[in-house]
């Protein structure tokens, strides 16, 4: 959750949450991201908040076809648009 949070309120952060839950008590975290961003880290975002966005789709769906079948990689715009 709060991975989901930092992408959303500063992506810079998101590599440091590890270190951010061991560092700190889950009362500090959220005492300090209410007073930073207004906002609870832990109350739960609506869906459509959670979802990727096109580019970031594209994205993870380019690292899969890499990964399990590199010959569809140029095929990833067109699948893209077959399913929009």
């Amino acid at each position: 959750m709060l991975v989901a949070f930092y992408k959303r309120h500063n992506p810079g952060q998101v590599t440091q949450v590890d270190d951010i839950m061991n560092a700190y008590t889950v009362e500090a975290i959220q005492e300090s991201c209410m007073s930073r961003y207004n906002v609870d880290p832990f109350k739960p975002l609506p869906m459509a908040a959670m979802e990727p966005d096109a580019a970031e789709r594209r994205a993870m769906l380019v690292a899969f076809y890499k990964r399990h079948n590199p010959d569809q990689v140029t095929q990833v715009d067109d699948i893209m648009g077959a399913y929009t």
